[in-house]
């Protein structure tokens, strides 16, 4: 597995949960979200692009980055 670094301000789009996968074509990756701290060992707090926090930590493995 490749390491990934996300730095403060990336947009990056997070896993899905098993229970918001309604079949198997449905989407695995959801939302866009703003990386607000780097919390060390891959652990990243963020936040919605409009501003609303969300409510725990993220492992870098679930995440990955989002391309314009």
């Amino acid at each position: 597995m490749r390491p990934r670094r996300f730095q403060v301000a990336d947009v990056v789009m997070r896993k899905a949960h098993p229970y918001q996968l309604e079949n198997k074509l449905s989407p695995k990756w959801t939302g866009l979200f703003r990386m607000v701290e780097v919390l060390g060992n891959e652990a990243y707090r963020l936040e919605t692009l409009e501003g609303g926090a969300i409510p725990r930590m993220w492992n870098g493995a679930n995440l990955k980055f989002y391309f314009s």
